[in-house]
Parts: structure tokens; C-alpha cells; sequence
């Protein structure tokens, strides 16, 4: 899990920091599939089903730094000297 969402914020935090406009084009695709991944593991029983919930958990991630970060952005722009 831990792989999981070190891929996922890289991906996220480094398309936000240089290439911002292809962040839908493939960093949500990205996520999309994980996520998906993560549904069918949980499906599973056991171990397996714990991974996909960790997986699922880890999917946040990425979202949440865009949330966060992205007002920051705007704020930094709009109101510095």
C-alpha cells in the first residue's frame, strides 16, 4: 500500500508542479484504475480484502493534496508581492 500511494502522490504532485493541464488526462485515469483495483480486492476475503481497502484508503491521497494544495496555489498568485 505503501508503493501505492507513493506512486500516486509523485504522479499527482509532480504533473501539479510542472505540467498542471495534463493532470485529468493522466493522473485521474491513474487513480481511476487503482481505484477500481482497490473494488476488487475488497471483493476478495481475507488478506486480500484488507489490501484493497488500504488501496482504497491510499486513493485519498492524491485528491487531497489537489484540494489543498491548488486554493494554496490560487491564494499565492492572487495575493503575493
Amino acid at each position: 500500500m505503501a508503493v501505492n500511494v507513493l506512486v500516486l502522490e509523485l504522479l499527482t504532485c509532480v504533473l501539479m508542479l510542472t505540467a498542471w493541464f495534463f493532470l485529468p488526462l493522466i493522473a485521474l485515469p491513474v487513480i481511476s484504475v487503482d481505484v477500481l483495483v482497490a473494488w476488487a480486492l475488497t471483493r476478495r476475503g481475507g488478506i486480500a480484502a484488507q489490501i484493497g481497502r488500504g488501496m482504497a484508503i491510499g486513493c485519498l491521497a492524491p485528491v487531497l493534496t489537489m484540494v489543498l494544495f491548488i486554493p494554496g496555489w490560487i491564494i499565492h498568485k492572487n495575493f503575493s508581492y
